[in-house]
């Protein structure tokens, strides 16, 4: 078995509205940590009760999540043709989109951990 990380296997992920995107299954360790450097930093607010962000920014991490794994998309552009999909492109969507691509995303994650972890025998 490889090694390396499969740059060509994908999966494709229906939205809501139907329109699809297809992101890499599996990022390569360098990626993966370059995304996660950028990771939200929190701490719980003893008056409020909620936690709350103390750095960084929820939105720009979601952006940073779709750079890191969308390779295509079948979205229409303003005039009802296909898009075609450009990384530069993400930084032009709607919070909405982006919302949803990065929540699918998440998703997509955490089903592929709980099959990895059935498949792991345990120790």
């Amino acid at each position: 078995m490889s090694r390396f990380v499969d740059q060509s296997d994908t999966v494709d992920i229906v939205l809501a509205n139907g329109d699809h995107v297809t992101i890499r299954a599996k990022l390569t360790a360098v990626e993966d940590a370059r995304l996660n450097s950028n990771l939200i930093k929190m701490q719980f607010n003893s008056v409020t009760k909620q936690p709350e962000i103390i750095e960084g920014n929820w939105f720009l991490r979601k952006v940073d999540i779709a750079k890191a794994y969308l390779t295509a998309w079948d979205f229409k552009d303003n005039s009802g043709q296909v898009a075609p999909y450009r990384s530069a492109l993400i930084e032009t969507l709607d919070q909405a989109t982006v919302d949803e691509i990065a929540s699918a995303i998440d998703s997509y994650l955490v089903e592929r951990a709980v099959v990895q972890e059935k498949k792991e025998p345990a120790t």
